[in-house]
């Protein structure tokens, strides 16, 4: 069974209670900007990247918050799916320091 769920820092793809599936994120105020998604290599080339991906932005919707995408993955996702647009939003002032550093 597929699982997904939102760590507070990443998002984290499980099946049958082994997580494979991992897509980082930080949040800059209203805006999660996403940073890195992997799957195990053994877990490849079976569309839960995907999976994983749809779920995050999915969230973020129902969050209300927007998207900024610095993870290649998720932008090819954005690149050929239209239905997260309307909250994708621009990088700009979500790459300065992490506060605290």
């Amino acid at each position: 069974m597929i699982e997904i769920a939102d760590t507070g820092r990443l998002y984290e793809l499980s099946i049958d209670g082994e997580v494979v599936g991992r897509c980082f994120y930080r949040d800059a105020g209203p805006r999660r900007v996403f940073l890195h998604t992997e799957v195990d290599a053994q877990h490849a080339g079976q569309g839960l990247a995907t999976k994983l991906i749809e779920y995050a932005l999915g969230d973020c919707r129902t969050q209300g918050m927007r998207i900024v995408s610095r993870c290649p993955m998720v932008s090819a996702y954005l690149a050929k799916h239209d239905d997260f647009d309307d909250i994708i939003d621009t990088p700009a002032g979500v790459d300065g320091p992490t506060p605290g550093q």
